[in-house]
């Protein structure tokens, strides 16, 4: 039996109070807006992923500060499905869809996400969290140097 879990990052993007959705065109999200996010690529690091991951699907620069939500799924027996969300610091650019993932990128207000019937659900729980001060940021470790036995760096989000 083989291991195919999925591990995914997504990330949180908010400008002058309005947050960055991007709008799929394949998969089991077409035609939902979405956080924008995607895979980790074997050996990349979670917090590198995800700056590249909106890089590449709306053309904006981000830095991760901390991790705000972790999803589990079994997809089947043998599949776990996790999802880490980052706060985002927006760094520079305007929105734009990459054309291949997504058809579409911008910032809405909570107000217009709230009205929209194609908004996947853990977005919105995650917006309506950040607008409330309700979500908990784990930010990114910069003070403690943690290592494997092998002198690996590793990431600490604490």
């Amino acid at each position: 039996m083989s291991n195919c879990n999925f591990i995914g990052v997504g990330g949180l993007v908010v400008r002058n109070g309005a947050y960055l959705m991007v709008r799929h065109c394949y998969g089991e999200y077409c035609d939902c807006w979405i956080l924008p996010g995607g895979q980790v690529k074997p050996g990349e690091p979670l917090h590198e992923a995800i700056e590249r991951e909106i890089w590449e699907e709306a053309g904006i620069r981000t830095e991760a500060q901390g991790i705000v939500a972790v999803r589990s799924r079994s997809r089947s027996p043998c599949t776990t499905d996790c999802y880490v969300v980052f706060l985002m610091s927006y760094i520079e650019g305007e929105p734009e869809a990459d054309g291949c993932e997504v058809n579409d990128a911008r910032f809405f207000s909570r107000e217009e996400l709230h009205g929209m019937d194609n908004v996947i659900v853990l977005s919105k729980i995650i917006i309506q969290g950040h607008a409330n001060n309700n979500l908990q940021c784990l930010p990114r470790n910069t003070i403690h140097a943690p290592y494997l036995t092998d002198r690996t760096d590793i990431q600490l989000f604490i």
